[in-house]
């Protein structure tokens, strides 16, 4: 098995690849139909009105290649992030209240933190600080993080290859470290995967835009990636690869 758990990351990263190609296709034919459009603003690469909300593909992706490997009754992780997509995707259509948002955000954040298995319970900083601050830290960098990854779509090109230097960079680390990692390998090799088959149309000038429907859910993905290599004890990789949220934080 330990020699076998290597070959997770370039199998989820094939799959993802592949099949990213067609979902993001099926996704812009969607928006075409339902007219979900990015309007140009002062930070925008793009001077064009854009399609956005490939991120639909991207999550579809994710759901097949997550449970090719893990059983269906895992519905938690995932059950967040569909509800993270579908309020997002309305949200690209018709404007949603700011405040509901983040109140999804906070109660799934919430959720997780406190029932999913892989980050049930979790402490990173061995009682250093109080637990209960602790907590609070864990609970807004995972909001940070998905609105700071929301905030760069719009840029071309500039989420997908964030992604793709988060998953090689997560994907040879967990590679080195000679440990067994089977969920971080395929959430790493989805990350790297679908994100170049994002870049295919979103390298300028961008021809579609992840949308609140892929920023959002992709941002959460990320952060929980980020939570899993701390509790494991890669926590200078997490820090490494995600600098560049951590500078925007000065």
């Amino acid at each position: 098995m330990t020699e076998l758990i290597y070959f997770i990351w370039p199998i989820s990263f094939l799959m993802s690849f592949f099949i990213s190609l067609i979902t993001i296709k099926l996704s812009i034919n969607i928006l075409s139909k339902t007219k979900t459009i990015d309007i140009p603003n002062k930070r925008s690469s793009h001077n064009i009105p854009t399609p956005k909300g490939a991120g639909l593909g991207i999550i579809a992706t994710f759901f097949i290649v997550y449970y090719t490997f893990f059983p269906i009754t895992d519905f938690l992780f995932m059950g967040s992030i569909l509800i993270l997509t579908v309020l997002s995707f309305i949200n690209d259509n018709k404007q949603i209240s700011i405040v509901l948002r983040l109140i999804t955000q906070m109660t799934l954040t919430i959720i997780i933190l406190n029932f999913w298995p892989p980050l049930k319970n979790i402490i990173l900083l061995n009682s250093l600080i109080p637990l209960w601050l602790e907590n609070i830290i864990i609970f807004l960098l995972i909001i940070w993080i998905i609105n700071l990854f929301n905030f760069m779509d719009g840029i071309d090109g500039i989420s997908g290859i964030q992604c793709i230097i988060i998953g090689v960079g997560v994907g040879a680390s967990l590679y080195l470290s000679q440990e067994e990692y089977k969920l971080e390998h395929i959430v790493a090799g989805f990350i790297t995967g679908a994100s170049l088959a994002f870049l295919l149309w979103n390298w300028h000038p961008a021809k579609v835009f992840l949308g609140d429907a892929g920023s959002i859910p992709l941002g959460f993905i990320n952060a929980i990636l980020l939570l899993l290599l701390c509790k494991n004890g890669l926590w200078y990789v997490a820090i490494i690869i995600n600098n560049y949220y951590f500078l925007m934080l000065l």
